[in-house]
């Protein structure tokens, strides 16, 4: 043979894996690598290499990870097996990938020792497995106890019909993990969770148990942590509860309420904790009898931990509509109109918005500015009729002369401004390429007690005012827009128990809304949200990568976030409703059952006994040894870097080797936008493979060509999270052998059920697999990287720094060419034992310094993330659960304030008026005098005489709130019963709160005309009249949100396509219509009312109002245009109607004795 054949390239990396990724100790590795070379040279094998023969078993080693101790066929250890001259090589390499079923001794063992299970407990189940498994062999029942023997026996038979339905080649009965799994669950009285791993079949354990449950009586409800994932199940086991008996709907795919009706009447019904939750609320909060007479008696849960732990605090309620709310969009359109033009600079502080130097002058300091600055025309700073230049001429003009204003101008006039204000300083900054520079050098002490503004100077005059930190941002944005706002009413100073109105709501908000905006303006598309059918959705990206289809952001944000992108803007909701993941699963009274592939750490198991109390846990074994073998972990320092270590580990394993064949790879990365990032380096860089990455990124996407097929080599997935919960990956039997699917996570995952979920995608049910950390330094959150700094001692820093020493002092080439020198001796035949020693000493020296220390900086992030995860828990049960807890029950007091109001009332129309006047009083408390740090008992106090104050006011007929919405309903469903002067009583009372309420006032006019009592089109049209000057002030305000959002943005989007735009000009357009319906109103009436002639009125739908134009439309729009044209104009409808404006009327003159009197008489 060749010298090159003793090289050991390929072959010493994997020796040294067996010894950092293993676990192999030195003198195991040595041992073996000694009964390797002394096997070579008895066989003599002349068709392979030394070193690729070598790699070929110990790669086969490595992928099954066996370790030294490990006993395989005749009770051998692999040194044994290898050491063995009477197997043949591919004996050898057949036997080490073989593997078994653990029996159920095994399985019972491994649970034992973890100490929690009672030993009766173990007993029981190894007397029922061991008997119903013996039954199902000789397929005898009859022998069997009466109760859970006979039951497991039915429930294992059913199973096998399922699957010999789904594929008779590959029918199968329940394992004895799952049975052991069945049993813990039906013997344990009460909530109970198990851990059972990736791959081990979790959802007939589910099944199993929950046709146990609903064969006693009971209604079982299981909870998946996604729709798709629930209705696949439902219909999946479909064949099993039929063949017990049973039957099983499921209550995400149901719209109306019949089909939820009937649904809930199964024995067996799958859901989402969305799906249980939101039914419960339309039940008990909208009264619709949806779950009948249906019970919360077992729930059972799939990816417990997901729901329990990571969603615990997410909240389900069901959207209240409360039109009035859209009146806030204007204020939510100036905030982002001010925060979307601030600046994130790059040494750390904040710009605002681009304004002359006068204006920030204006605005920061309490000062007469026209004075300061005649005066520096008096001392030649400025030319003179400076000043009336700028505060005269058109906006344009004043740019232009601002931006020829010199820096030692700027710096000379803000020299005399601290003169005449020596309470201020001004730090002046100009912006250059390569960053900022101060042009007034005042040292700190000079600036002394004053107070300090900062202004970056871009273009002559023309600056922003800079803020070292969020919070005087926020605060100084709050002030400007707090300062621009006007209301149309007097304020009502509130008392504790006063309802508030719209104008006190604004003033308490604002600063929340601020601080939205902001964080819209931080937050990434692709990252935390996509936008999807023209909206703004948000994504899971920390926990599962789910696309949440029904969540919206609340406090503005996802307002502000439609803004950002220009979609149809939402109005802001108001919460009447809620259900909390922790409450729904407590409704079930310890009767809590879940799986989960990754119950947590002590931490978190430990945190769910506390707060579901009497709860238990159980890890399951797997039914086979776990190959996961798991590369040695990376973190590098920036992100070029860091894409280049990802795709040089995906060339690795889609390549042949002399050894193993190609493999397919899964990327997981943290965000959609890394994600696209990833897969766009890979096929760069792996072009001359010709490797094409896919992605599987969004949830609402067709996953069946990743998941519907097994993955052939060569494939590379790159994926969110979306695939490292729940995800079942095939690959092909070609890819096992070369190793199984590789995993490599990109990005450190939020705890280590995360990690653990993404690496279980590999290796499952006995198969070989492999997976890896590959991070970025720069991508670890700001706590994470403190958390490493503050808990690395510096010895552990020495002792690396130590090991990094050494290596880089050891010529590891030389001690390899030794080797391969005495390798090559120690195979001729006349080798001597001074060669033998010389390996073993070449070999010790590679292997000394590549023992792992005991930590690295991968665990000193995985240590400081869990670090953060213990605050979070300890944070999560000392304050968020009670504050959580106090707000649900409050709502469980409203429920029965409803119930009262219900049996108390029989007007069924005016109860609907009372009961949505009184939903928004409640939603209102809940957002203005709900106050997280006051006592239970405090709240329930305000509470009660809020909704007692607010029932006084609608029993008497009056709203409750400055809120005018009650009295036009209540007034409209007056004037539809032909009750016009009560009616006009409300549309006044609603004039009164605001006298700027266009469709109170159209109302008014209305049933005005329809009493026609003496002077009544005077009061008509002295209403249409304030109606048509509201409607133009509509008109100005739709013009301004355009304005904010659009035009003055520093990047303002191009064309007229935007959602944002059209929705705007669909409100224009209605608004416009409205406006000349009222003047043309308007003119019939004054001439009525000038030629002594009465009015006939014609009344219409508002509907009425679109057909009239539908030719116009016709002829504006395309056939396809057309109906998204329609659709859009429906919306708008529908939004006036909210309002209460549900009829126009159009007038014409007609005779009047009354009116002609009038005439004559006047």
């Amino acid at each position: 043979m060749d010298e090159d054949d003793y090289n050991m390239d390929l072959s010493l990396p994997r020796l040294q894996s067996l010894l950092q990724n293993i676990g192999w100790s030195k003198e195991d590795v040595k041992k073996l690598f000694e009964a390797l070379v002394k096997r070579f040279k008895l066989q003599k094998p002349q068709t392979i290499h030394f070193d690729t023969w070598m790699a070929k078993i110990l790669h086969t080693i490595e992928i099954h990870k066996i370790d030294a101790k490990l006993k395989l066929v005749r009770d051998s250890d692999v040194i044994q097996l290898v050491s063995d001259s009477t197997i043949d090589d591919p004996t050898l390499l057949k036997e080490l990938g073989k593997d078994r079923e653990k029996d159920l001794e095994e399985i019972l063992e491994d649970i034992t020792l973890q100490y929690r299970v009672d030993e009766n407990v173990i007993k029981t189940v190894r007397n029922i497995v061991s008997d119903v498994s013996t039954a199902l062999y000789l397929n005898e029942k009859e022998w069997l106890e009466d109760g859970m023997e006979k039951t497991l026996f039915d429930l294992c038979k059913a199973v096998h019909a399922q699957t010999t339905k789904d594929d008779k080649q590959h029918s199968w009965k329940p394992r004895f993990t799952q049975m052991v799994s069945w049993c813990i669950l039906a013997l344990s009285q009460n909530s109970y969770l198990l851990q059972v791993g990736t791959g081990e079949g979790k959802s007939c354990i589910v099944a199993m148990f929950a046709a146990y449950r609903a064969l006693n009586g009971q209604k079982v409800d299981i909870i998946s942590s996604s729709p798709v994932l629930a209705e696949r199940d439902a219909q999946a086991w479909k064949v099993f509860y039929t063949k017990l008996g049973l039957t099983v709907d499921c209550n995400t795919n149901k719209s109306s309420e019949e089909d939820l009706k009937k649904c809930y009447q199964h024995q067996v019904v799958y859901g989402t904790t969305e799906s249980f939750a939101g039914d419960w609320l339309r039940h008990h909060f909208h009264r619709r009898d949806i779950r009948t007479d249906r019970k919360f008696e077992c729930v059972i849960v799939d990816e417990v931990d997901s729901l329990m732990l990571d969603k615990g605090l997410e909240v389900v309620y069901l959207s209240s509509n409360m039109p009035a709310m859209q009146d806030l969009n204007i204020v939510l359109s100036r905030i982002w109109c001010e925060v979307s033009q601030h600046k994130k600079m790059g040494w750390g502080e904040t710009a605002g918005p681009i304004q002359s130097f006068v204006q920030i002058l204006q605005e920061n300091t309490e000062t007469d500015v026209q004075h300061i600055l005649k005066l520096s025309e008096s001392r030649g700073i400025f030319p003179n009729g400076f000043t009336k230049d700028i505060t005269q001429l058109n906006s344009q003009n004043v740019i232009q002369k601002l931006e020829c204003i010199a820096q030692t101008q700027i710096v000379d006039f803000f020299k005399l401004a601290e003169e005449i204000l020596p309470n201020y300083y001004f730090s002046l900054f100009y912006e250059n390429p390569d960053g900022q520079q101060k042009v007034n050098m005042a040292e700190n002490g000079e600036v002394g007690g004053r107070h300090k503004i900062s202004l970056l100077f871009v273009k002559g005059g023309l600056c922003r005012r800079l803020f070292s930190d969020k919070e005087t941002c926020t605060s100084w944005v709050e002030q400007k827009i707090r300062s621009g706002l006007q209301f149309t009413c007097p304020e009502v100073t509130p008392e504790d128990s006063y309802i508030p109105g719209f104008q006190h709501f604004t003033q308490a908000k604002l600063q929340v809304w601020v601080r939205s905006a902001f964080k819209a303006k931080e937050m990434d598309l692709g990252k935390d949200y996509i936008i999807q059918g023209g909206s703004v959705v948000p994504v899971d990206y920390p926990c599962t990568g789910v696309v949440q289809n029904n969540m919206r952001w609340s406090d503005g944000l996802q307002q502000f976030l439609e803004m950002k992108h220009q979609t149809k803007l939402s109005n802001m909701t108001v919460i009447t409703n809620l259900m909390s993941n922790v409450r729904l699963f407590k409704m079930y009274k310890g009767q809590v059952y879940g799986i989960s592939g990754t119950l947590g750490n002590k931490e978190e198991i430990e945190m769910l006994r506390e707060l579901y109390e009497g709860m238990e846990t159980c890890v399951i074994p797997s039914f086979k040894r776990r190959k996961l073998f798991e590369e040695t972990g990376k973190i590098v320092n920036d992100e070029e870097d860091w894409l280049k270590a990802i795709c040089s580990a995906v060339q690795e394993k889609v390549s042949a080797t002399s050894y193993r064949g190609e493999r397919a790879v899964l990327v997981i990365c943290e965000t959609i936008n890394r994600a696209e990032t990833i897969a766009k380096a890979i096929k760069n860089s792996l072009s001359n493979l010709s490797i094409h990455p896919k992605c599987y990124t969004n949830s609402n996407l067709d996953p069946s060509e990743i998941t519907g097929r097994q993955l052939q080599a060569r494939e590379v997935i790159v994926a969110t999270n979306l695939a490292g919960r729940g995800t079942d990956l095939k690959v092909s039997e070609e890819v096992n052998m070369a190793g199984g699917l590789f995993v490599v996570q990109t990005f450190l995952p939020l705890n280590t059920r995360v990690e653990n979920q993404a690496f279980g995608r590999t290796a499952r049910q006995g198969n070989p697999g492999s997976a890896q950390l590959i991070m970025c330094f720069s991508h670890f959150s700001v706590s994470t990287m403190i958390q490493m700094v503050e808990n690395t001692s510096h010895f552990q820093m020495l002792a690396r720094l130590m090991i990094d020493l050494c290596l880089s002092m050891l010529d590891l080439g030389v001690v390899q060419r030794r080797l391969s020198e005495a390798l090559k001796e120690l195979n001729k035949e006349q080798n001597t034992q001074q060669s033998c020693e010389e390996v073993t000493a070449a070999l010790d020296v590679i292997l000394s310094p590549l023992k792992n220390p005991n930590k690295t900086a991968v665990t000193d992030a995985k240590e400081a993330r869990d670090r953060l995860v213990k605050e979070r828990l300890s944070s999560y049960l000392r304050e968020d659960i009670p504050k959580m807890s106090r707000k649900e029950e409050l709502f469980s007091d409203y429920l029965e304030l409803l119930d009262e109001l219900h049996k108390r009332h029989k007007d069924r129309k005016k109860l609907d008026v009372i009961i949505e006047s009184m939903h928004e009083c409640w939603g209102l408390w809940l957002l203005m005098r709900f106050d997280e740090n006051e006592t239970k008992e405090t709240l329930k106090i305000s509470f009660q005489e809020a909704m007692g104050n607010a029932q006084e006011c609608l029993e008497k007929g009056r709203s409750p709130s400055s809120a005018v919405p009650f009295y036009i309903r209540y007034g409209n469903e007056l004037r539809l019963q032909g009750r016009f002067r009560e009616s006009i009583e409300m549309y006044t009372r609603a004039v009164e709160e605001n006298d700027n309420d266009f469709v109170a006032l159209y109302n008014h006019a209305l049933s005005a005309m329809q009493v026609k009592d003496r002077g009544y089109i005077t009061v008509a049209l002295r209403d249409l009249e304030k109606a048509a000057e509201s409607l133009t002030r509509s008109i100005s305000l739709v013009k301004e949100k355009w304005l904010n959002v659009v035009i003055l943005q520093p990047n303002p989007f191009t064309g007229d396509n935007t959602g944002f735009i059209k929705q705007l000009q669909m409100q224009h357009q209605w608004l416009t219509w409205l406006k000349d319906n009222v003047d043309e109103a308007v003119r019939t009436l004054k001439e009525a009312d000038n030629n002594g002639r009465g009015v006939k009125i014609t009344e219409y739908p508002i509907s009425f109002l679109l057909f009239s134009h539908i030719h116009h439309l016709i002829q504006q729009f395309q056939l396809a245009h057309l109906v998204e044209s329609l659709l859009n104009h429906r919306e708008e409808l529908e939004n006036l109607q909210s309002l209460g404006l549900t009829h126009i009327f159009c007038l014409e003159t007609a005779f009047s004795l009354s009116g002609l009197f009038s005439k004559f008489f006047k």
